[in-house]
């Protein structure tokens, strides 16, 4: 059914030009951001029309997540991804070549070889990057950025905070609502929005791969606005980036992004139901961490020798010419 499902949407695609078609690669990335940034700007006011109705006050508004509001918290999360992400990628998309899907690459889908090796270099690199995030106990900011010091850890407690909300769910629906924004919601438009849109504009402006997977990278790090995990945050980007530039295939980004965010949430909360004792939070041990960054650069080597694609720059100067 879901090859089924993908080999429609291929033949929906077209070359046709958009409006916006003939324009050149950086300005198709500047209007990647412009679309998103109105994505978010629209996404902040429903946001907050909606948690002002819910709580009947400012004061609830600002109060922040809890256990009394999280289920709202939920569909406001579905739905600001569904603004900022999703729907800008699709108009996006449509305003370069006609078709809400066209732009994004997805060479050899069928090719079920990909598929399982992204499994295995998505897990791998899950493990690899723990020894990249900062340990917000013992960190220490020098004085002159007290202010970024105050910024991460309210960000950071935010969060943490969010995701036991999050956890403390049980209703069956909301569970699985959970699990669509958590997993594949962001599988889907960070997907589209990064690889898609932001990476593929920059490695036809630049016409190097490596500038553009370093620069989506940063930026898909940046979004996430978490500080201590930023750098390993950056590094899955540059991951993710890499794989996309080589096999020019969404669909692997997408399923690699779906299985770390899925496996995430999904052990943090059979933890936090007891049913398994490995606390999602600790880190593997340093020979885990080192194997698992083996693994991954077999992984990637792989992609570059067996699965690897004609450049995106050499492409489009093919069809130039």
């Amino acid at each position: 059914m879901l090859v089924s499902l993908l080999a429609n949407l291929e033949k929906m695609k077209t070359n046709k030009e958009g409006a916006l078609g003939k324009q050149h690669p950086f300005v198709h990335f500047l209007l990647a951001l412009l679309i998103a940034g109105i994505g978010l700007l629209i996404s902040t006011i429903i946001s907050f029309i909606v948690l002002y109705m819910s709580s009947g006050s400012i004061e609830g508004v600002r109060s922040g997540v809890s256990a009394d509001n999280i289920h709202t918290m939920v569909f406001v999360q579905l739905i600001s991804q569904l603004i900022v992400f999703i729907l800008p990628a699709f108009f996006f998309s449509y305003l370069i070549q006609q078709n809400a899907f066209s732009f994004y690459q997805t060479q050899n889908f069928r090719n079920y070889k990909s598929y399982l090796l992204a499994i295995v270099c998505v897990v791998s690199a899950a493990l690899f990057i723990q020894c990249m995030v900062i340990d917000k106990n013992t960190f220490i900011f020098p004085k002159s950025l007290q202010f970024f010091e105050n910024l991460a850890k309210t960000t950071q407690l935010e969060y943490d905070h969010f995701i036991e909300a999050l956890l403390s769910i049980t209703n069956p629906i909301m569970l699985v609502l959970v699990f669509l924004m958590v997993a594949v919601m962001p599988a889907i438009g960070e997907e589209l929005l990064f690889r898609g849109m932001i990476q593929q504009s920059l490695e036809k402006g630049f016409k190097n791969r490596w500038i553009a997977i370093l620069i989506s990278g940063v930026l898909f790090g940046l979004i996430h606005f978490e500080f201590y995990n930023f750098f390993a945050l950056c590094f899955m980007g540059f991951v993710l980036g890499y794989v996309y530039s080589v096999t020019r295939n969404i669909y692997i980004n997408m399923l690699m992004h779906f299985i770390n965010n899925g496996t995430a949430i999904i052990t943090m909360y059979l933890y936090k139901k007891q049913l398994i004792q490995m606390n999602p939070d600790d880190s593997a041990p340093m020979y885990v961490v080192a194997l698992a960054g083996l693994i991954m650069g077999i992984c990637l080597v792989v992609y570059w020798k067996y699965f690897k694609v004609e450049p995106i720059e050499n492409v489009t100067a093919e069809v130039a010419a």
